[in-house]
């Protein structure tokens, strides 16, 4: 007992330090060489720290006691400490992690910080069943709602959804058949919500959480899903999500073109990607008929899903408009910028299908607003408030004539169903 006594002291009197001259650097080095790691990891450690964490404090003093809590669970999970411990100080260091994602996400609103604390806890999740079930049972309901808040970042909701899917897949079928009745508002939130978010990423994840808790809603609560669109609920009943990436994305592309003018994720399909000069491969499944490209409204990015290599798993590729210096479509047997500008940076050519009956291509550009620049009659007849700065086209004559009758007047022949456009992203290199 005095040996846990000492080592908490110990503990503390060093956290102490740290925040009072700002250095966390002190706590860092004083784990790396303790011998006594099993000691302070203890009840009285644990209180210690819950404490600290709920203790006020202003931004800058707040995020050095989370970045002190978390160092310190960072340093017990690398020791390699009995499961049966954890299991025994499950209740606490539930709270704690589910203490940290609220301060992080509600408080703090650091990406980093937030990172920190989604890897923490999928390691703390992983450690054994038990332990799950406590953190799924104490943290579920808080992290629903900061997912589904409008003052949550992308980010944000990204890392605390994957956190929620690990916590389900890892936790038991009782304990989520006991917890998911208490938090079926916040299921009805979240699925109403995947028709507002905007981003294909996040409809992923947002997508794989319901999955996960659609056994218990199916029978229990089917009804209280996309009460804002109850049609999307068809949709979403068709598919198991047994394969899920691919199974998604069919249930997602179905979803987003039903919405109409509501559409804010567009999805096109592509038939090459280009980046810096290597050939990008799409997802290799036969469900994955098409290389897809995500135009996400909200987050002002493009994104795609590729494989690497053959044998490694999918890699998502998110562009985001900060990074992109210009955007330039143009038809398949290619023409130069009127400028001739060389500009310092990393292409992406992605040729994409366009189907000029369906002119979906203007319609996700408008993900770019306010930078509006108009080259030729038929851009400003069609919808000048689409185009930013950073998009221009160029198409031959003949090319503008048939977009011209397919955009005012309907394709007339089938011949002009297809056409190939190449979508060229240049993107800034980093200095």
């Amino acid at each position: 007992m005095n040996k846990t006594m000492d080592a908490t002291k110990k503990l503390s009197d060093v956290i102490q330090v740290s925040i009072e001259e700002k250095n966390i650097e002190q706590l860092n080095l004083f784990l790396s060489s303790t011998s006594d790691v099993v000691e302070a990891f203890n009840l009285k450690t644990l209180l210690y720290l819950y404490r600290l964490l709920k203790k006020d404090a202003q931004h800058d003093v707040k995020c050095l006691h989370v970045s002190c809590v978390l160092s310190c669970l960072q340093h017990f999970l690398d020791s390699n400490i009995d499961p049966l411990i954890w299991e025994e100080l499950v209740e606490k260091v539930s709270l704690i992690s589910g203490l940290l994602f609220v301060i992080s996400a509600t408080f703090i609103k650091d990406d980093n910080i937030i990172e920190r604390c989604t890897i923490t806890s999928l390691e703390i999740v992983k450690i054994s069943q038990i332990v799950a079930n406590s953190m799924l049972t104490k943290s579920l309901e808080p992290l629903l709602k900061i997912v589904t808040s409008v003052l949550a970042s992308n980010t944000i909701q990204l890392q605390i959804l994957s956190h929620i899917s690990c916590m389900l897949q890892n936790s038991s079928r009782e304990t989520r058949w006991e917890v998911l009745p208490s938090v079926s508002g916040c299921l009805t939130n979240l699925s109403n919500y995947l028709l507002l978010c905007g981003d294909y990423e996040t409809q992923v994840s947002v997508v794989e959480v319901l999955a996960r808790c659609w056994s218990y809603v199916k029978e229990e609560h089917s009804a209280a899903l996309f009460t804002n669109r109850p049609s999307i609920l068809l949709y979403f009943n068709s598919y198991k999500f047994l394969n899920f990436d691919p199974e998604c994305r069919l249930f997602l592309n179905e979803m987003n073109n039903s919405l109409g003018n509501e559409q804010l994720v567009y999805s096109l399909p592509c038939l090459v990607v280009v980046a810096d000069g290597v050939t990008l491969k799409r997802p290799l499944d036969p469900l994955y008929k098409e290389f897809w490209v995500d135009f996400n409204t909200s987050t002002r990015s493009i994104s795609f899903y590729y494989m690497p290599n053959p044998e490694e798993n999918w890699e998502l590729l998110n562009i985001e408009m900060e990074n992109i210096q210009c955007i330039m479509a143009r038809n398949s047997s290619g023409c130069k910028s009127r400028e001739g500008k060389v500009i310092p940076a990393v292409k992406i050519d992605v040729t994409l299908k366009f189907d000029p009956a369906k002119p979906n291509l203007p319609q996700v550009l408008r993900i770019y607003p306010r930078k509006t620049h108009d080259f030729t009659e038929i851009e400003k007849n069609l919808s000048s408030k689409i185009f930013g700065d950073k998009y221009k086209i160029y198409l031959p004559m003949q090319m503008k004539y048939w977009v011209l009758m397919t955009w005012h007047w309907k394709c007339s022949t089938v011949q002009h169903l297809r056409t190939l456009f190449v979508l060229k992203v240049h993107l800034k290199l980093m200095t």
